[in-house]
């Protein structure tokens, strides 16, 4: 139990922003030379997540490459711990798409019959393999598989995780109304958990949309708007109440009625419409009226 509990806390302070080094000086760095499994495997997880965090895919995959002899995955045995996606992810980037096929369809067909979150990765590894070959409907249906999965298992840390690589994938796809969805979510997640790293990488994946999003900055938000403009076919994603409060606006109504109407403050209405108007770019309730009721304004 005690390296499951060890490798899961290394993880939790390398995602936080705790400095890389500091972090793998306090591990156990004799773990990974050792012969009993239970205490290499976490020990080479870590070494892949230190390296992920520094962008070093090199050595992502070269921490999790030993594994493949001493902790494989075939009928008779699965593994108790969840490398295999993490390996595949690795050499995509690398370029390795063979290698990283021929690891993933091994995976898949070790694992149909596995628990769903084993059953979940291989679908997060085929999803990277159908992304890679330029298959993105495939991919997306393999990661909304594995999202459902995830979610029905209650495992958020890993669901998230999944909705950063699937609007990753979209905004390269350049389908940035849906990107910015899923980018949305997981950063709602990562930010509630205090995993700066990933809040990191979902912001600068959100602003190479283009576009605004559920809780920028208003300097960013500034700098966006421009790109967010009807002219330009851009979209901007409400939130559901900034929506209900835009729908009744652009109807005629006065804040105050908005307020009855919704049972929220009439303060609250002005500081939705402040945020409503930033998104837009504009400043009046009548370019609001034009620009909502101009075309398809879904919410996050």
């Amino acid at each position: 139990m005690a390296p499951l509990l060890n490798w899961t806390a290394d993880e939790i302070k390398l995602w936080r922003g705790h400095p890389v080094d500091e972090v793998m000086r306090r591990a156990d760095s004799g773990a990974i030379l050792s012969d009993y499994l239970a205490m290499q495997v976490p020990a080479r997880m870590v070494r892949a997540v230190a390296a992920d965090v520094r962008g070093d895919h090199d050595g992502r995959a070269a921490a999790l490459r030993a594994l493949l002899d001493v902790d494989p995955w075939t009928q008779e045995r699965n593994s108790f711990w969840p490398w295999a996606a993490e390996f595949v992810d690795a050499l995509i980037i690398l370029g390795h798409s063979d290698q990283a096929r021929q690891m993933s369809d091994d995976f898949v067909a070790n694992t149909h019959e596995s628990r769903s979150h084993v059953r979940a990765l291989a679908a997060v590894a085929s999803a990277r393999i159908s992304q890679d070959s330029g298959d993105i409907p495939a991919a997306e249906e393999s990661f909304s598989q594995a999202l459902e999965l995830f979610t029905d298992g209650q495992q958020d840390t890993a669901a998230a995780r999944v909705l950063l690589s699937r609007g990753q994938m979209l905004r390269r796809a350049n389908r940035r109304r849906d990107a910015v969805e899923s980018l949305v979510r997981a950063r709602e997640f990562y930010e509630g958990v205090g995993a700066t790293v990933l809040v990191k990488r979902c912001d600068q994946e959100l602003r190479a949309t283009g576009m605004s999003w559920r809780g920028m900055s208003e300097s960013e938000a500034t700098r966006t708007s421009a790109k967010n403009s009807t002219d330009s076919g851009g979209y901007v994603p409400l939130t559901p109440q900034e929506r209900s409060v835009a729908d009744l606006v652009v109807q005629g109504m006065t804040n105050a009625e908005v307020s009855r109407k919704l049972f929220i403050a009439e303060k609250t209405v002005q500081y939705h419409l402040t945020h409503i108007y930033g998104k837009f770019g504009i400043r009046s309730r009548t370019e609001l009226a034009a620009v909502h009721l101009s075309g398809d304004v879904p919410p996050v």
